[in-house]
Parts: structure tokens; C-alpha cells; sequence
């Protein structure tokens, strides 16, 4: 009979600190102690080590491995290679999957998890198997490009965007204070769009040194941005939105060659803006150079409409062929159009229009 063994990253407590890694989302890390006692930590892809909890005496962790010694009912020891006996591994299994079987549908009582929202749920089960993955909420999100040079580093594995000037960062969406690092970013307005995605702080810069944003180990290789979706935090427009990345391709979709586009989603209805029209997650702004004010328009080029009603009109010219019906006027057709502050002395017959101008 083969046995396959798995092996946890392992070490003491100084090696630990003075590494101080990132553990993968899952990624268990055991910590050797001189009594012989062990700790465990438990990665989220974005938490350094030392910042990292304990399980707590009692854990999900602890009362799975004490299984496997004698507790619970488990087996009665190890072997003399400190492996489970053969001979006593299907009575460990056994009682492991009972346990774990008695927590499937009660989320509350699970043992030693704080925060029950870190388990699988059917949503997001579904979700999954429809191409749409989560990904964790970002602090903000960016409302314009950032003035940045992007490096891909390996196929989208360690890609950066390093500021173009030195300085600390300084935030996004009017979230300028309380930053660290680690914290997630949303990008999602690069004039390059292969170079947007979700991003965490990886150097807040100084006044001698730029800011620099990293994709985030979660969502930087082609099979983990087609699809991602999650919320944003906070920011004076993105604040409670959600978002989801989509590419054109997602069998020849390459992190840093091909686009990536991040549409709204949630945090309201999803909007397209129109001609002279801008949504910025949930601010909707009208250019006044295009779309005329209630309020004193003013147009340029050919106005055109099936009926215009104004209580007065003011212009400072008015050329070319008037159409159409006016009220309180008589019929306009091919019929002259005089502005001026005075009646006209001559020129004028039946049918044609005069405007008093101040």
C-alpha cells in the first residue's frame, strides 16, 4: 500500500519572524516551539506571518491533529516515525469525516472558526460554476489612470505599477488617509486596460522614493481575473459598489497583454453613459459643452426639432431656412427672420418675423 504524506511548512518561531512570509489563502504554516508545542497560522494571500492570528486552543486545527493522537477518541498513538499506524488509519479517518459530516449544515458551531462567513457557501459554490469567482473587498477604488509604469514581472506573477514620481501614496477617490500595506486596490481606469485589476500596497514610497502597487497573489495569472468580482469599501463614488472583470478571450486571455475591463455590477443600477454623458461608479455627470442646460442653452451647429417652444428667444444672429409652426406667431415658411431693436423700415412683408432684441 503506497501512503502519501503531506508535509506543512514548518519552523521556529525566529526563522518565522525574521522570513515573515505571505501564506496562500488556506496555506497552513506550523510553528516548532522548544517545549515541543506547536502553533499554527493560517494564510489569506495578503496578511504577512507576524501579523498573522494563532488558532486558539481548541481550534478546528488542534481538534483535528488531536484526532490522530488519542483525543477524542482518534487513535491510540503514532508510530515511531510519528505518522499515523497504518493499522489505525481508517479509525482516524472514520471519526474525522463524522466530524466533519456533524458541521454541514450548522455554521455557528464549527470548531474554533471565529468567522463562519470564511466558509464555502452554495453562493458562492454557484458562482464558481458559472466563471464568477469573488475576490476580497478593496479598500477603494480609482476613479482616473494613474500615472504609473507597469511591469508584468512573470506572466502577471509579481506585476507592478511603480508611481512616475516619488512620493508617498496618496490614496484614491478621496480615501487619502489610513492606507498600509497589503491593502487592496481596485484598478480600473489605466489608459493601457491589460493593466487593470485588483492590487495591494506593496511600497507606500517616500519623498525619496515612488509608491508602488503589486497584483494581488489572488487574482495575477490568466485563470484568476476572467470573471473576479468584489466591493469596495469606501471612496466618495465607489463606495458599496461591486465590480467584475471581463475579458475578450478567456482561453487566450495573457495578464498584461490583453485587456481587462471592470464594469460596475452592484452598489446600484449599472449604467452606460450616453453622448456627452460620464458615469463614474455611482456619479453621473453631463458635459455641458454637448448635452444643453435647462437653464440659458447655448448651441452650436444645426439645431433641429419637430416643435420649439420658447416665452422669448434672444440671439445675436439667426441664419438659413426656418420650418415649421410657431405658437402666438404667424405661418413660418421660407418667410424672413428679423432680429433687431427696431421694426424694420423696409424688407419685411406678410408672414415674415420680427424679434426685438434689448
Amino acid at each position: 500500500m503506497t501512503v502519501q504524506r503531506i508535509t506543512l511548512r514548518r519552523g521556529t518561531a525566529a526563522q518565522w519572524i525574521s522570513a515573515n512570509p505571505i501564506l496562500e489563502f488556506g496555506e497552513l504554516g506550523v510553528e516548532v516551539r522548544p517545549d515541543g508545542a506547536t502553533g499554527f497560522k493560517m494564510g489569506d494571500s495578503s496578511t504577512a506571518w507576524n501579523d498573522l492570528p494563532y488558532f486558539e486552543s481548541g481550534s478546528f486545527a488542534d481538534y483535528l491533529l488531536s484526532s490522530s493522537v488519542g483525543a477524542n477518541n482518534g487513535v491510540s498513538g503514532l508510530d515511531a516515525s510519528g505518522q499515523v499506524p497504518l493499522t489505525q488509519l481508517a479509525n482516524a479517518t472514520s471519526y474525522t469525516n463524522t466530524s466533519l459530516s456533524s458541521h454541514n449544515s450548522d455554521t455557528t458551531g464549527v470548531h474554533g472558526i471565529p468567522d463562519t462567513s470564511l466558509l464555502a457557501t452554495i453562493e458562492y459554490v454557484d458562482n464558481v460554476a458559472t466563471g464568477i469567482v469573488t475576490k476580497p473587498a478593496v479598500e477603494a477604488a480609482t476613479t482616473a489612470a494613474l500615472n504609473t509604469t507597469y511591469t508584468n514581472g512573470t506572466l502577471g506573477v509579481g506585476a507592478l505599477l511603480t508611481s512616475n514620481s516619488n512620493g508617498t501614496w496618496p490614496g484614491v477617490d478621496d480615501v487619502t488617509t489610513g492606507w498600509d500595506l497589503l491593502d487592496g486596490i481596485l484598478v480600473k481606469d489605466q489608459s493601457d486596460p491589460a493593466e487593470n485589476g485588483r492590487y495591494v500596497i506593496h511600497d507606500l514610497g517616500s519623498a525619496s522614493t515612488p509608491w508602488v502597487l503589486r497584483r494581488c497573489s489572488l487574482c495575477d495569472t490568466a485563470d484568476e481575473i476572467p470573471g473576479m468580482y468584489l466591493f469596495v469599501k469606501s471612496g466618495t463614488l465607489n463606495a458599496g459598489a461591486g465590480y467584475v472583470a471581463t475579458v475578450a478571450d478567456v482561453a487566450t486571455f495573457t495578464v498584461g497583454t490583453d485587456d481587462i475591463s471592470i464594469t460596475q455590477f452592484a452598489g446600484g443600477v449599472s449604467i452606460t453613459g450616453g453622448t456627452g454623458i460620464t458615469v463614474n461608479g455611482t456619479q453621473v455627470a453631463i458635459n455641458e459643452s454637448v448635452v444643453a442646460k435647462l437653464s440659458s442653452p447655448t448651441f452650436t451647429g444645426t439645431v433641429s426639432a419637430d416643435a420649439i417652444s420658447a416665452n422669448s428667444v434672444a440671439a445675436t444672429s439667426l441664419s438659413g431656412t426656418l420650418t415649421g409652426t410657431a405658437t402666438n406667431a404667424s405661418k413660418i415658411n421660407n418667410r424672413q427672420l428679423f432680429v433687431q431693436a427696431t421694426a424694420p423700415s423696409s424688407g419685411m412683408v406678410s408672414g415674415d418675423i420680427w424679434i426685438k432684441t434689448a
